[in-house]
């Protein structure tokens, strides 16, 4: 579904949209993801990130249909020098990363099956994300300044979608244990580690430390 079938700054729309399409399983990846433009538009974050998912969580705890809920690195506060657990405390530092665990909430508090999957520095062939970014700006300038001290692991989109279609494998009752099993909460990203500078060798890197 696009935001022509269902707009999630509209989540009063939304259980009249999930009766018509009756889905078996909900996997939703969708936000409000301009994390520096959410300073400036708090309210609508709020209802794309954390009000949404609520109502869509409700509508699918209440017909037994498994729901996964994609979340960020951001409900962290980018301290420490370790990858991130699961049972971390989480302590975001922007709007972002505050409707972004709002909304982890709000899947939590409808009390059906669900998994939140946490993930990061997520990059692929379209779309907006660092590479193409990159790939962009290195055609404009001879010079880019880069951050040398966030540190992460990139992760393709389409490994993300591999993993969430196994988490998706099988009966209901079989993907009800696993998300069970889990807790309700998975962190999930490729291997390795770099950081945006290291990723774009040959650049001036400035920055602020972080982790993910």
């Amino acid at each position: 579904m696009d935001r022509k079938i269902l707009d999630l700054a509209r989540p009063a729309d939304i259980p009249a949209v999930l009766g018509g399409l009756a889905p078996d399983i909900i996997i939703n990846p969708a936000a409000y993801t301009a994390v520096d433009k959410a300073e400036e538009e708090p309210d609508l974050a709020r209802t794309v990130n954390a009000v949404a998912p609520g109502a869509m969580a409700r509508w699918a705890a209440a017909r037994d249909v498994p729901l996964i809920h994609l979340s960020s690195d951001y409900v962290f506060d980018g301290s420490g020098d370790q990858p991130w657990r699961e049972d971390d405390e989480t302590r975001p530092l922007s709007v972002y990363g505050e409707t972004k665990l709002a909304g982890e909430k709000a899947v939590r508090r409808a009390l059906g099956s669900h998994l939140v999957v946490r993930t990061s520095w997520i990059y692929a062939s379209k779309g907006q994300n660092f590479v193409r970014t990159i790939a962009r700006l290195a055609d404009e300038s001879r010079e880019l300044r880069i951050v040398a001290d966030q540190i992460g692991a990139p992760t393709p989109a389409a490994l993300i979608a591999d993993a969430l279609a196994r988490m998706v494998e099988g009966d209901p009752k079989t993907i009800a244990d696993r998300f069970a099993a889990a807790q309700g909460l998975v962190h999930f990203a490729a291997s390795g580690a770099t950081s945006w500078h290291g990723h774009c060798p040959g650049v001036t890197g400035t920055g602020s430390p972080a982790r993910s």
